[in-house]
């Protein structure tokens, strides 16, 4: 929540302002599925006029279980100027009573509160003075559970770890950037698939880092598959590090422009990661790795299309003049001798 403070102090938003730009792109850093400046997310902003005065736009995804921590969208009744009215809010998962989590639609049996929010945020420039108040006037409390030092005659001075069944032990204060949403009088709200929920936790087992990393990889795996990739029998991505499976932005967002990379009958093996010759070169043996796929991960340089023995066959040519235009970068030479202009996207 402290994100507007930060940049007010470093002057970046006098900074964005003299350079043009108009609006601002928000991204958690835990979030492995976050897409950098989604152009589709972002059309949406502009479509529904999102960053005009007294509005955001937010990403959100369905939350199917009550105990699951996200925070949920409602609409909410205020006070303006004497006068009760309703507005957006973004209200944290703990501070939303457990049989509201869990109430579900008489019909279908979703969840009645499921708008949950992916912490991506679309806000106008002009607004960032008002929602930094409304950010910096209050705090929230989450509940945590945390070692402490006991005090107890017979364990005195020692370290508790707090078992897996304890309640939460402390509260940590917190601000929120969700409390932007109590400066506007409407919120535009773009519900995505649940793939875009990669979302790494400590404290919950459930969004471990490596299964986060896993999720990632299966889902960068299955662009292959659908692109007609083959991987040898039995190899799927999973929580190994030796089985991971990266394809860079550069290369394709969302699994678009992938057709004619994989020839029929050429197993690939894992780890792969597919990279444009603007991707940083994948570690070398004993540096930290990539997703942890290790010194031995396989890298295919998509201007090395040999690797893999591709057919110079005019899919790749369709695909990288899709709707998305070729990656920067993406230019095929060697057999092809032939370079696609990077067109706007």
């Amino acid at each position: 929540g402290k994100v507007f403070q930060a940049m007010t102090s470093m002057s970046i938003y006098s900074e964005m302002r003299v350079r043009g730009l108009h609006n601002l792109y928000i991204i958690p850093s835990n979030n492995l599925a976050s897409k950098i400046f989604d152009p589709k997310f972002i059309g949406y902003c502009h479509v529904v006029k999102a960053t005009e005065d007294r509005s955001a736009g937010i990403k959100l995804t369905e939350k199917l279980e009550p105990d699951e921590g996200f925070g949920l969208l409602f609409r909410n009744q205020r006070v303006k100027d004497g006068k009760k009215t309703h507005g957006p809010a973004l209200i944290e998962s703990c501070e939303i009573p457990l049989g509201d989590a869990a109430r579900k639609e008489p019909i279908g049996g979703q969840l009645y509160y499921r708008f949950a929010s992916l912490c991506e945020f679309y806000i106008g420039l002009k607004n960032v003075d008002r929602f930094e108040t409304a950010v910096a006037k209050q705090a929230h409390f989450i509940p945590k559970k945390v070692p402490y030092l006991s005090l107890a005659e017979e364990t005195k001075g020692e370290t508790i770890e707090p078992s897996p069944e304890a309640p939460p032990n402390c509260n940590h204060m917190v601000s929120y950037i969700g409390d932007i949403f109590d400066e506007c009088d409407t919120a535009a709200g773009l519900v995505v698939d649940r793939e875009e929920y990669m979302v790494i936790k400590e404290d919950d087992p459930r969004l471990s880092a490596e299964l986060a990393a896993a999720k990632f990889s299966q889902l960068h795996q299955q662009w292959c598959v659908d692109a007609g990739g083959q991987f040898m029998e039995g190899q799927w991505a999973n929580e190994s590090t030796r089985e991971r499976c990266e394809i860079s932005p550069l290369v394709s967002f969302e699994g678009e422009g992938l057709l004619g990379y994989f020839a029929a009958g050429v197993m690939i093996p894992l780890p792969l990661h597919l990279t444009s010759e603007h991707d940083r070169p994948v570690p070398e043996q004993g540096a930290e790795p990539l997703l942890g796929g290790g010194g031995n991960m396989v890298q295919v340089d998509i201007n090395r299309r040999d690797q893999f023995r591709l057919r110079p066959s005019t899919d790749m040519a369709v695909a990288l003049k899709s709707a998305f235009g070729p990656r920067k970068g993406a230019h095929i030479t060697g057999a092809w001798q032939q370079e696609f202009v990077e067109k706007e996207r």
